[in-house]
């Protein structure tokens, strides 16, 4: 039996043998590191879908709760400037981040809508100055204003509240948008 282990030159074969059973090891090591790594991947995508999924259901409960109606909106000195006054009653205590504002008259709508500017906590009014020709864009290279053709003689406006998500991004309020005539 000895003789049978031994190559023509006396060599013991024995490390061979045990190379063998490594390279099994070494296989199983592989496929148990792709395994995690796969696991690792799918539960990154799973974990990024549940998140977003949380931050529109907050966003959807925060605007369920909210009660803004417009009071007045009226022409201020230069044409596509108006004065605007919204309302908010005593709805949820989370405070609106912003309210998006669009104008329209009897031939056309403004180009985009118009960010009313700031924060409406509960049972606030507040009135400010909106020129529908400088329009709020929302890109991937963040927020900008961009000046438009002048919207005059505006007849009536549609508003939409919004929040910001956990990550800063605008939320507009789903199905959310009122109506006010002037």
């Amino acid at each position: 039996m000895e003789k049978e282990r031994r190559g023509k030159q006396g060599r013991d074969f024995f490390l061979r043998d045990n190379r063998k059973g490594l390279s099994e090891i070494v296989a199983t090591l592989i496929i148990i590191l792709l395994v995690i790594i796969a696991v690792g991947i799918i539960w990154t995508v799973v974990r990024n879908l549940l998140q977003s999924g949380a931050d529109q259901i907050e966003i959807s409960t925060k605007c369920n709760n909210v009660d803004i109606k417009a009071v007045s909106v009226s022409p201020a000195g230069m044409p596509g400037n108006y004065t605007v006054r919204l309302s908010r009653g005593g709805d949820a205590e989370d405070p609106v981040e912003g309210i998006m504002i669009t104008f329209y008259n009897n031939e056309t709508n403004s180009p985009s809508a118009v960010d009313f500017g700031s924060t409406l906590s509960a049972l606030q009014d507040k009135t400010q100055e909106v020129n529908s020709t400088l329009v709020l864009q929302i890109g991937t290279s963040g927020v900008t204003f961009v000046n438009k053709e002048t919207m005059g003689n505006a007849t009536k406006i549609t508003y939409t509240p919004y929040f910001l998500s956990s990550a800063g991004d605008v939320q507009l309020c789903p199905g959310w948008t009122r109506t006010y005539e002037f």
